[in-house]
């Protein structure tokens, strides 16, 4: 007998809730990434470059949902670094909401 962690009933949807663009080391910009996931059949894209918030709410649509996001890098030891995502749906009249760069104090 297969059991499931989740109900079969309800809206299920399919995203990423983790990805980078060229803001930060991402290989494609965000219009471009955000693109390639509705082509792909997506209804949301968590847009998370390491250490600063950008709003891409021009890139929503009916049908498509970015989040904004971040990476944060957090130093410890010498050489160590953990990351930690966090995703935000931000005021679209601030732009980018947040940065700090990998050195910085928390």
């Amino acid at each position: 007998m297969r059991k499931f962690a989740f109900p079969g009933d309800g809206i299920w949807l399919k995203g990423n809730t983790h990805t980078h663009t060229t803001l930060s080391d991402g290989m494609c910009p965000p219009d471009e990434q955000i693109s390639a996931y509705r082509k792909a059949g997506y209804h949301f894209l968590a847009v998370t470059d390491h250490n600063v918030v950008h709003n891409l709410n021009q890139y929503d649509r009916e049908d498509f949902l970015v989040l904004a996001g971040w990476e944060r890098d957090i130093a410890y030891g010498a050489t160590k670094c953990i990351h930690i995502v966090g995703l935000f749906r931000e005021d679209p009249e601030r732009g980018s909401v947040y940065r700090r760069d990998r050195g910085d104090p928390a």
